[in-house]
């Protein structure tokens, strides 16, 4: 088992995550793509194990919640849920149609979704690459292997890990995390988009909408910025986001469920306060923006 961290971490209601990888074979090795989804072998798992603080900011109250597996097929992947016991010595299979209850002296009282097998394939879409953040961006970052930082795309290469060497890594795209400040706003946005939302939302994937959360896709050909709806909610003036109108903005009314069903649709009962200001914030600052044509025109010299 092989532990990983990406860039930036899919919401989950404030749970504390932890990730593993495994492929079953030596010989078996992972397809590298710089941009795109990487493709994986048969029989790879991947682990993603969930602790909570049942008070809320209390490291002390911090205890296992859940841990989920993803197995590759030869054609698609299936997931599998585990709860802990109370008594956190074990963790026992979730039943296939999943389940929903309050975390046991949870403060505040917070609601728990065990996801069926059916969600899980809903998200890990084969649209989306399955792994969700197992992908350049995520993966381009450093983590301690035991003998000091190195980047993880390094030494997965270095292990032998990808079907032939990578290098260059430093070159890479990497998302950036809400808080990262040295990091443009529109690329924190597009992060977390990419993150939260692109297992659906993109060509070929299983939303009606019509915007491309895709990170290769420029943001002003993504249908981001005064970008239709297929569902205006009934005022025309709505869009996916509006410069400097977050009322109008269903981007933002998404995240936050406000009068409309929220944002990523499964197995979230908590809003995202940190990347809601973050598109907030974005929203705010798109009256000033510049699309790279407006840019263009204003380097050129006056006629004459």
């Amino acid at each position: 088992m092989v532990p990983y961290d990406p860039n930036v971490n899919f919401w989950s209601d404030y749970a504390i995550k932890s990730r593993w990888f495994c492929i079953k074979s030596t010989t078996d090795t992972i397809g590298f793509s710089e941009t795109g989804n990487w493709s994986f072998p048969a029989g790879m798992v991947w682990i993603k194990h969930f602790d909570i603080e049942t008070t809320r900011g209390a490291p002390a109250t911090r205890r296992r919640l859940e841990t989920r597996f993803l197995v590759k097929t030869a054609t698609d992947v299936y997931g599998l849920s585990y709860k802990w016991r109370a008594d956190q010595t074990d963790a026992d299979l979730v039943s296939e149609s999943g389940l929903t209850e309050t975390i046991p002296s949870s403060s505040p009282s917070q609601t728990w979704r065990y996801p069926s097998r059916g969600e899980c394939v809903m998200c890990h879409t084969p649209a989306g690459g399955f792994a969700l953040s197992f992908n350049t961006p995520q993966m381009n970052r450093a983590r301690d292997y035991g003998a000091g930082l190195q980047n993880q795309i390094e030494a997965l290469s270095q292990a032998g890990y990808f079907t032939s060497a990578v290098g260059g890594v430093h070159h890479f795209p990497a998302f950036a995390p809400a808080v990262d400040a040295t990091q443009s706003l529109e690329w924190r946005v597009r992060s977390y988009l990419a993150v939260n939302c692109v297992q659906c939302h993109q060509p070929g994937g299983a939303s009606q909408g019509t915007w491309d959360a895709r990170f290769t896709t420029k943001t002003d050909a993504a249908g981001l910025i005064n970008g239709l709806l297929v569902n205006n909610d009934g005022d025309s003036a709505n869009r996916f986001v509006v410069p400097g109108d977050a009322t109008h903005s269903m981007l933002l009314r998404r995240q936050q469920g406000n009068g409309i069903s929220r944002m990523p649709p499964l197995g979230t009962f908590e809003r995202d306060l940190v990347n809601e200001q973050l598109v907030t914030d974005w929203i705010a600052s798109l009256t000033t923006r510049q699309s790279f044509t407006q840019w263009q025109a204003a380097q050129s010299p006056p006629a004459g």
